[in-house]
């Protein structure tokens, strides 16, 4: 292998122990303002866009207006695995079948040229910035694992020169306080409730996303 990590280990300099603190909302990329800033978006979706797409409410009315310019959506492997072990992991038969169906659409309108897979230095790098924010963050197991996922969907995005789209800001501002190469918009979840998967549009956008140009 041909990667140095102990070079790797280095190649960010900053304070080792200080914990990091959140940004203000305003200092950071919000989607109303991203949107009317860009003709036609581009950007990467995280595992809860997904999801998001069929909520009643700001979430919806926010990707739905993304639609409208017609973006260029990218995907990450990571978050097919995500959402892969969410729907083996449903208890009820009955959601857990929906829930398949739903995706089963979405994964299958996912372009191969939009859709990513780590390599080993995508891998180290997310697992140095994981163990690190944890480390300062005092973060517990289960939350080391989330940002482990977090920091890989990320990388793998700056890797290829677009932003993440995100509900998830706390975690996203973190990471890319240590690694500022990087970039994220997020936008805010007003209701907590997943839509049912016959309310649910993401198929509709997935397929549509990009088609033009």
């Amino acid at each position: 292998m041909t990667v140095d990590l102990e070079a790797m280990v280095k190649w960010r300099k900053y304070n080792e122990t200080k914990v990091i603190n959140h940004r203000q909302k305003k200092d950071l990329n919000d989607a109303e303002r991203w949107i009317k800033k860009r003709n036609r978006p581009e950007f990467l979706a995280d595992t809860n866009v997904y999801g998001h797409i069929g909520k009643n409410g700001e979430p919806e009315d926010v990707l739905m207006r993304l639609l409208k310019k017609n973006p260029l959506l990218h995907h990450c492997s990571v978050c097919l695995g995500e959402i892969s072990l969410g729907i083996a992991n449903t208890r009820d038969a009955a959601k857990r079948i929906d829930y398949l169906k739903y995706y089963a659409t979405i994964f299958k309108d996912i372009p191969e040229e939009r859709l990513y897979t780590l390599d080993q230095e995508i891998w180290i790098k997310a697992g140095i910035i994981a163990g690190k924010l944890a480390r300062r963050q005092n973060l517990q197991k289960h939350q080391r694992k989330e940002l482990l996922n977090d920091a890989l969907i990320f990388l793998t995005a700056a890797k290829h020169g677009i932003p993440v789209l995100t509900s998830d800001r706390n975690d996203y501002d973190l990471i890319q306080q240590l690694h500022p190469d990087g970039g994220f918009v997020f936008y805010e979840v007003t209701a907590q409730s997943l839509a049912t998967p016959e309310q649910q549009r993401a198929p509709a956008f997935v397929a549509q996303a990009g088609d033009q140009g």
